[in-house]
């Protein structure tokens, strides 16, 4: 596929004259046909994903739900609870909260199409289900922090295959488990892989598009179209064991889409493998119909030896998380990032998790919620290159919380289930927004760090998603108490997260960074240093000269005392300087007897 033998390259005739010599990874991308055929199928290939992905993210809905009758499997005195024995006897069907006080000291017993019900997971037991869907957004921490490093160590492609496998592995066992522990190391399995998938997936695809079509890595991605598709599965298949091996069936299709896939070209570059990074690049152009230039591999070469140089060495760099705190202004925009994920991951997933809460279907509410997600990562195409990356997030995320906010004043001051006409709209339109607001904040944090930290800033700003996830299915559990509260946290962390938006530049349209520059504060405030002392020796030197001072009189700046090296460096300069003048001076005057000569 990407063999270093195999190399085709356009006439040099071509490009003689020199005008269309790429000058930036992107005009290289152009030059090999930019959004072509190849683009398309690696889009196609890489986000198909988002839709097993999202049966793994949000089976727990089904699988973890109560049923809504049980039966008391035997007879007793419960004089105390103010229930006939009538009311108990084997074949007598009980909500969930009446079982808890009839059968307190005995068994229940519902149709096992859940884990609740073959493990008897409520009354006492209630919490644990929503635990073990805490316990999977907890491995979506390590998913954030791990496979990201992976990725910026060992590249994109092998990081893609072992997160496929993570996912397979994890579902598989999750069907199999023989109770709730097993179970629960099996779902934190999962949300390793989760996570690890959804910071490289875009990351994979963006490093492969221009500018232009650039948002497409991070808008295009069918986890809508997942989400309607488990509703339907999860309708027609009840059993809970057979629902979860007919949502791992999917990931097996990556051994046969996985050998087509080649590694981020501009990951190779970044480990100067220039031989293979061209070799990839020939690969596209023969899929997109055109050939790659020998001028432009030299392009190639030049835009990784600047890397290499900007990374303080000739020997490739590998960054650490430490890399993203040092530097003052990734630092900042890392911070920032890391507040708007938890901001759309608590409401997300918090909405997800909540469907029980809303008095309706969870199955038809699932296709629903769907529906407005993949209504939203489109919506997202339209504006996020004609308002900008972050426009789009702070129009998103605010008009969120103006949906969320009224429903829980509603839900507030009415009694239980009614105005459910109103407000199930409203919670669908500001589902449609937080959806939007995921395809802009993902092209955005994309965008906003360089190549060779791309994946780990990505991670790193997704690890507060976790946090948000984490508390997701409880704030669902306290949903089922005081329905109103949890829609008061969206809405607020809705305008918290346009608030935060405010503080980011924008990158629609730019370049992505392919090299770290060095603004660490320490180098800030040495050149500011040197520049004062440059300033100070020469007002110094002409304070000497025309105060009549002599040569004996030149005062040392305050600065230079508390910096030698600055003040040494700042001499050598101006040293050079009038050698230089000298120079200048000399060449003048040969070049003034020369001209009296001639005169002559």
């Amino acid at each position: 596929m990407t063999k270093k033998k195999h190399l085709d390259y356009e006439a040099e005739s071509d490009v003689d004259d020199g005008k269309n010599l790429p000058k930036t990874f992107e005009d290289v991308l152009e030059q090999i046909g930019g959004f072509g055929r190849f683009q398309g199928l690696l889009l196609l290939f890489v986000l198909f994903y988002e839709i097993p992905s999202g049966f793994l993210a949000f089976v727990p809905v089904f699988v973890g739900g109560v049923p809504a009758v049980w039966h008391c499997d035997f007879e007793m005195d419960v004089s105390d609870n103010n229930l006939s024995l009538s009311s108990i006897v084997h074949t007598t069907m009980m909500t969930s909260s009446e079982v808890c006080t009839a059968c307190s000291n005995g068994t229940r017993s519902a149709p096992p199409y859940t884990i609740v019900a073959e493990w008897d997971l409520i009354c006492s037991k209630s919490w644990v289900t929503a635990s073990i869907t805490t316990i999977q957004m907890f491995g979506m921490f390590f998913g954030n922090t791990i496979p990201p490093q992976i990725s910026d160590w060992y590249g994109r492609k092998v990081t893609f295959l072992g997160l496929m496998v993570l996912m397979t592995v994890g579902e598989s066992v999750s069907a199999v488990a023989p109770n709730p522990y097993v179970f629960a190391v099996a779902r934190f399995i999962c949300g390793i892989g989760l996570a690890g998938y959804f910071s490289l997936n875009g990351i994979y695809t963006m490093e492969f598009l221009t500018p232009r079509w650039r948002q497409l890595g991070g808008c295009l991605g069918p986890l809508g179209e997942g989400l309607m598709i488990l509703g339907v599965l999860a309708y027609f298949i009840r059993p809970w064991r057979l629902l979860l091996w007919a949502t791992t069936f999917p990931f097996v299709t990556v051994l046969f889409v996985y050998p087509f896939l080649p590694e981020s070209p501009r990951w190779l570059l970044r480990q100067k493998r220039y031989t293979e990074a061209a070799s990839v690049l020939s690969y596209i152009a023969r899929i997109n119909g055109r050939k790659l230039r020998r001028r432009d591999v030299a392009v190639l070469k030049e835009i990784g030896d600047e890397e290499s140089r900007a990374a303080g060495g000739g020997a490739t760099v590998r960054y650490s998380y430490l890399d993203l705190f040092r530097r003052p202004s990734i630092r900042r925009k890392t911070l920032i990032f890391i507040g708007i994920w938890f901001c759309w991951a608590f409401t997300y997933f918090g909405l997800s998790y909540n469907i029980r809460n809303f008095g309706v279907d969870p199955y038809l509410m699932t296709v629903l919620m769907g529906g407005v997600d993949a209504i939203g990562f489109r919506a997202a195409l339209l504006v996020n290159n004609r308002l900008g990356r972050r426009k789009a997030l702070l129009a998103f995320t605010g008009i969120s919380a103006l949906f969320f906010l009224p429903v829980g004043f509603i839900q507030l001051f009415s009694p239980p289930g009614a105005y459910q006409s109103i407000f199930i709209p409203l919670i669908l339109l500001g589902k449609m927004c937080v959806a939007g607001a995921r395809s802009a904040v993902r092209v955005l944090t994309v965008e906003s760090y360089p190549v060779s930290i791309r994946t780990m800033g990505f991670g790193v700003s997704r690890v507060s998603s976790t946090l948000g996830g984490m508390i997701a299915p409880q704030i669902a559990y306290l949903g089922s108490k005081w329905p109103s509260l949890p829609l008061f946290a969206f809405g607020t962390l809705g305008f918290l997260g346009a608030l935060l938006s405010l503080l980011l530049r924008e990158t629609s349209g730019k370049p992505l960074e392919d090299k770290l520059k060095e603004d660490t504060t320490g180098t800030q405030d040495k050149h500011k240093l040197e520049d004062k002392v440059n300033n100070n020796n020469n007002s110094s030197s002409t304070t000497s000269s025309g105060g009549g001072g002599g040569k004996g009189n030149k005062v040392t700046p305050l600065p230079a005392l508390l910096v030698p090296d600055a003040f040494k460096h700042s001499n050598e300069t101006n040293k050079n300087k009038k050698k230089g003048d000298e120079k200048r001076k000399k060449s003048k005057k040969k070049k003034g007897r020369k001209l009296r000569s001639k005169s002559i």
